[in-house]
């Protein structure tokens, strides 16, 4: 091989692992801002609640920058517990947000992680719980709240279409 050749065959070598380097990053940025929460769209009902409650969780996608969802918990016929959910894009990155139907104001979570199966948001200043998350357990989902010293899990199956 000529010097000249070799000098052109390294550059073009040197120049498509840069190429690719670039665009793996790009990939990889794209995923991470991308929201992969269709998972978590439907319908569920809780599978360790207390006997004589039933808990429901229903979850929509509006836009790729909102979801909306609403949990409920059912005693008899009675709602005895009901709370509005939202993941929503925020300034720097997704939020998850819960209000009380009672309430005006809501309480908002930030994003600590995310894959393609799971979240985890946090709110420390929050009384309880500071942290919540779900991720995703075959067809199933489950959920836990916490703080420092106390963890609640819910187990979540599909319902309906």
């Amino acid at each position: 091989m000529k010097k000249s050749h070799y000098w052109y065959f390294l550059g073009a070598a040197f120049f498509g692992i840069i190429l690719i380097a670039c665009s793996d990053r790009k990939q990889e940025a794209k995923t991470q801002n991308r929201p992969v929460f269709g998972w978590l769209i439907g319908n569920w009902e809780r599978t360790n609640e207390q006997a004589g409650r039933r808990t429901f969780e229903e979850w929509h996608k509006i836009n790729d920058s909102l979801f909306r969802g609403m949990g409920y918990t059912l005693q008899g016929t009675d709602t005895v517990f009901k709370e509005l959910l939202q993941l929503e894009k925020g300034k720097n990155d997704w939020e998850y947000v819960v209000r009380m139907p009672s309430e005006k104001k809501e309480t908002r979570f930030e994003f600590t992680q995310q894959t393609d199966t799971s979240f985890t948001c946090r709110n420390n200043k929050n009384e309880f719980p500071k942290q919540i998350r779900y991720f995703k357990t075959g067809n199933d989902i489950k959920a836990d709240i916490s703080d420092d010293s106390t963890t609640i899990a819910f187990q979540f199956k599909r319902i309906g279409n």
